[in-house]
């Protein structure tokens, strides 16, 4: 019975591996060699050792009938290579670096004599890899730091691999052409892409930022990827965290960008707006070291980072004499002409005051102009530009711990996390002075990876490799955003002028309050298996991603967009105007006066009915009378056949 069970258990793990097909991303590296003598005859049975030069910990293999030998599974590092053999002298290779997904060849010579002599062999950089064919690159940490990169995120290293094309932003980014989805971003062997925009614009974007002070190095693989990254992208962008020894090993890092010892650009000079401010101290301190020697190792580290930036913005406001009804237009004959829009409308029947809710808008409107600068855009229209504080504060904390819990089985846990506040501020609001100080909103998002893995030396023959991790990425968009601020009505102003009252921000992206997470579950596992001459490896990667999103938007509160709908009783008064100004303008400019006009007027005089155009939102429609929110309905003729039409 207990046979039985222990088979059904073996079959059920073995249909689990080939159902997932595919093998996780490996977070190690690969020594793979041949023994010889000096007449190049392949040596067999020799016996091997492997010692990481930091941590000290050992493997032990042999080689076979062709001399050939692979250690598969190797943590970043330093390594020195032993040989032995009776007939023949010890020999010692020092200085074999390992990198991460990486494979790393190795020729053994052997020289005819005893076991108690030793040679010893300084280790050199590989001129030619001639076990793969994968074309990747690796770097480690201290050639990171002495790169120009742009802060100390180690993202932006990739960009300067062979075959990158940046974008319009960073996040666009592509490899030798190819989509975004084809770009795999892992931490420690853990998906790190933003899963649910992998096939969108924003691919090369990792939730938790690799940071130089705790990535020991970077390996970015663009072409023939072996069967470790199947199914994951044929981009492969791989970041192993620094790892604890049996050296104490730290540092303290302080890096300082600032504003004022770069100049204005011209166009701010040109227009009298001060440079926009952007400080960044970007401080912190890493340390790593052994708990118990050769045995249980530690790495921890943290970053500090405040960014009190600011950032420049612009829009469009009516002239003050605009505002006042009064529009401006140029004839054909170069004159510059006035037309007040109002008294238009009171001779033909329509009110001739300013509507006090969007009177008192206007007001409010032209009151935070003071707060940036006025130039001029075109005869009815000011162009506004100002500056906005949008400070940014970040922590950036790692850890991990390694653990030789044996010569055959190492356990690892580590866990990367960032701290993003955005303040109030953030991405400027659509108007400057009082809509800044009321409508700003800030961003807090918290993300984090945290995996556990096993490496198990099952035998000299048979290793195997298990990950699991999770990635979450936390978001809280907008806030501080005041629902209050706009009732009872949102409203769409015409002509690309902001009304202040449209829900959203600077660059055009919506302020409700918006809570998200998007956890990823990955669970990897590979096995290594060596028979004769032949190496193979099986291995399965699973991945869980979940999205979780809640909108606090403007359902229930009215959006008001104003145009002019083609039978209102309004275009009356334009077509007899426009004949009017065949005298003084030529058509094009009489059919743009026209069109001006409606909309000008539109915005001062907004009675209600067919003169609004309503929008959906959350299945309700807003049309017909809106007198409660504007005048008495009946003060427009022919508002109620409008409505009822």
């Amino acid at each position: 019975m207990k046979t039985t069970a222990k088979m059904s258990f073996l079959l059920g793990l073995v249909w689990t591996v080939a159902s997932l097909a595919l093998a996780q991303v490996a977070t190690t590296g690969q020594l793979v060699g041949t023994v010889q003598d000096q007449s190049n005859a392949v040596i067999q049975g020799v016996e091997l050792q492997l010692q990481n030069d930091d941590t000290k910990a050992v493997q032990t293999a042999a080689s076979n009938a062709d001399g050939g030998f692979v250690f598969p599974t190797l943590t970043p590092g330093s390594y020195t290579l032993t040989a032995t053999r009776q007939g023949f002298e010890t020999t010692a290779y020092k200085g074999i670096v390992i990198n991460a997904a990486r494979t790393t060849n190795q020729t053994v010579i052997l020289k005819i004599g005893a076991v108690t002599q030793t040679v010893e062999v300084q280790g050199e950089a590989q001129v030619l890899h001639t076990t793969t064919t994968t074309i990747s690159s690796t770097v480690d940490q201290k050639y990171l730091q002495d790169l120009p990169l742009p802060g100390r995120s180690a993202l932006p290293f990739a960009l300067l691999s062979a075959g990158a094309q940046q974008g319009v932003t960073s996040r666009d980014s592509t490899f030798n052409g190819l989509p975004g989805a084809s770009i795999n971003i892992t931490l420690n062997g853990i998906a790190n892409n933003a899963q649910r925009f992998k096939s969108g614009g924003t691919s090369f974007f990792a939730f938790v930022q690799p940071r130089l002070e705790s990535v020991q190095e970077v390996t970015i693989a663009t072409s023939n990827l072996g069967a470790n990254s199947t199914g994951q992208g044929a981009i492969q962008i791989q970041f192993v965290t620094k790892a604890g020894t049996n050296a104490w090993h730290g540092e303290v890092f302080w890096q300082h960008e600032n504003s004022a010892l770069n100049g204005n650009n011209w166009f701010n000079n040109a227009r009298r707006i001060k440079r926009p401010v952007f400080i960044r101290n970007d401080q912190g301190a890493s340390l790593g070291g052994p708990i118990i020697k050769n045995k249980l190792f530690f790495f921890v580290s943290y970053a500090h980072v405040k960014t009190p930036q600011s950032a420049d913005f612009e829009t469009r406001v009516l002239t003050p004499a605009a505002q006042t009804g009064v529009f401006t237009y140029v004839g054909s004959d170069g004159a510059t002409r006035n037309v007040n829009l109002l008294q238009i409308a009171g001779q033909n029947g329509f009110p001739s005051a300013i509507n006090p809710i969007i009177g008192a808008q206007l007001q409010k409107i032209q009151s935070s102009t003071t707060a940036g600068s006025l130039s001029t855009f075109d005869l009815f229209r000011n162009r506004l530009r100002w500056v906005a504080p949008s400070p940014v504060t970040n922590q950036f904390p790692t850890a991990r711990i390694d653990y030789q819990v044996t010569e055959k089985l190492r356990v690892s846990v580590s866990d990367t996390y960032n701290h993003n506040v955005n303040a109030k501020g953030f991405r400027g609001t659509v108007l400057p002075g009082i809509f800044t100080q009321e409508q700003s909103v800030g961003q807090i998002s918290n993300p984090y990876i945290a995996n556990a893995s096993a490496t198990w030396t099952i035998s000299p023959n048979m290793v195997n490799e298990f990950n699991f991790g999770i990635q979450s990425n936390q978001e809280i968009f907008n806030i501080g955003y005041n629902r209050s601020l706009f009732q009872p009505r949102v409203m769409n102003f015409p002509l690309t002028l902001p009304s202040g009252l449209e829900v959203t921000n600077g660059l055009g992206f919506g302020t409700t309050f918006q809570p998200r997470n998007n956890p990823v579950y990955n669970l990897a596992n590979n096995f290594y298996y060596q028979r004769g001459n032949h190496a193979f490896s099986f291995g399965g990667n699973y991945i869980r991603s979940i999205v979780h999103q809640g909108t606090l938007g403007d359902a229930g509160t009215p959006r008001f967009s104003f145009g002019v709908v083609g039978n209102d009783p309004i275009n009356a008064i334009f077509n007899t105007w426009q004949r009017h100004l065949h005298h003084s303008a030529s058509d094009g400019a009489s059919r743009g006066f026209g069109q001006h006009l409606r909309h000008d007027l539109d915005l001062l005089l907004p009675p209600g009915g067919q003169w609004l155009r309503p929008l959906r939102r959350s299945g309700v429609q807003y049309a017909g009378a809106i007198s409660d929110q504007f005048v008495p309905a009946q003060s427009f003729p022919g508002q109620r056949q409008r409505a009822e039409r």
